[in-house]
């Protein structure tokens, strides 16, 4: 479950960085990266608890509190990023045109 996991994260940290750089040069991305951004960190977030209850090795409902514990007290320096990230997928949905991430040659 562990590949699974980094692979949801990766690809979840990847698009909240093109969807900031791209907002900070002011640029609308095409619909689906938000949208493919929020199902791998969704993803992620299901695989965590059920990784807990999967792995032989685990301890099963005390490894998910464990992690719920942490989860919440994880929110609080985390809270800015989850933020920045909800402004972007907003910002991102409302684009009506596709736009590349790629700054213009010339904006004459």
């Amino acid at each position: 479950m562990r590949i699974p996991l980094l692979a949801c994260l990766t690809t979840a940290w990847g698009v909240h960085l093109v969807m900031s750089f791209a907002w900070v040069f002011g640029r609308r991305l095409h619909r689906a990266w938000p949208t493919i951004g929020t199902y791998a960190a969704v993803l992620a977030i299901i695989i965590v608890p059920a990784s807990a209850l999967i792995d032989p090795g685990s301890h099963g409902l005390f490894t998910i509190a464990t992690l719920g514990a942490l989860a919440i007290g994880a929110l609080i320096p985390v809270a800015p990023c989850v933020f920045l990230g909800v402004h972007l997928v907003r910002y991102h949905s409302q684009s009506p045109v596709l736009a590349s991430i790629h700054p213009r040659v010339s904006d004459a």
